[in-house]
């Protein structure tokens, strides 16, 4: 995927920006969670911090998502994809579930290709 900075910090195709991500697990239905903070430095969640380069990839089913790492033992990060939203900040009330057209979940997905795509460009 290829990546077109448009200036004042934006990207196309979408990107999350640095935020925090909420949404659902499987294991707890119809609970709301704050799943991770996206950073410059990669994702953080509760007892767990996955740096851009410890992400191996990405599958999807169902309604479901896994962030790959051989890191833990849980082999990486679930959640549902449907409901995800961000709060650009911690005083944002209003949650933002569409950036540019495009659902966040989608979005966080780009934010990983985008990041893998900057690591692999540096090397």
């Amino acid at each position: 995927m290829e990546f077109v900075d448009k200036g004042n910090g934006r990207v196309w195709p979408p990107i999350v920006p640095d935020c925090s991500v909420h949404g659902y697990i499987a294991e707890a239905p119809g609970l709301l969670f704050e799943l991770m903070n996206v950073s410059e430095f990669g994702l953080i969640c509760e007892g767990a911090c996955l740096l851009w380069s410890e992400i191996e990839g990405v599958s999807l089913s169902d309604n479901g998502c896994v962030i790959h790492s051989g890191k833990y033992t849980s082999g990486g990060l679930r959640f549902q994809s449907d409901g995800v939203f961000i709060r650009p900040n911690a005083d944002a009330s209003i949650p933002v579930n569409m950036i540019d057209g495009y659902p966040v979940f989608y979005c966080l997905l780009n934010r990983i290709s985008y990041e893998n795509r900057q690591m692999n460009q540096a090397e």
